[in-house]
């Protein structure tokens, strides 16, 4: 058996697939359906995604735009960023503030953070009013 404290993919919720497999912490479809009713909840109507091409960011895109879907929400646009590569991080935000979306959410892990608000500074999308993001749980070396 196998007991995960931080593999939060669906998939892996698979019990056919993965019979020994257990985990600690909730999927991803959680947090992303409850991201999803927070932004009903705050009536932002029209969302785009920041997300890692990887596993774990696809997949959460793919849950939360599920989610975001069942609660009327927009996905204006979703844009995929190769993690460790700041000018796909910077076409990724670029695209987001192409379409001039206000609610972002973002899937990514700590050491493209830094990557991803820089590029965001550059478009006046941080300490503006009217911006809001939101953040995976995302945990990692500082």
């Amino acid at each position: 058996p196998v007991i995960s404290y931080g593999s939060t993919a669906a998939t892996l919720s698979d019990s056919a697939l993965y019979p020994s497999f257990h985990r600690v912490v909730p999927p991803d479809t959680v947090l992303a359906s409850i991201t999803a009713q927070l932004c009903f909840k705050l009536n932002f109507t029209r969302v785009g995604i920041l997300f890692i091409n990887d596993p774990f960011g696809s997949g959460y895109a793919i849950d939360f735009g599920a989610s975001a879907e069942r609660e009327g929400i927009e996905i204006v646009t979703s844009q995929p960023f190769i993690g460790g590569d700041p000018a796909s991080m910077r076409d990724a935000v670029d695209a987001i503030a192409a379409v001039d979306v206000r609610v972002i959410v973002v899937v990514c892990l700590v050491p493209d953070m830094r990557g991803l608000l820089d590029a965001a500074e550059v478009h006046g999308m941080l300490r503006t009013p009217g911006y809001s993001w939101f953040l995976n749980g995302f945990d990692g070396p500082e």
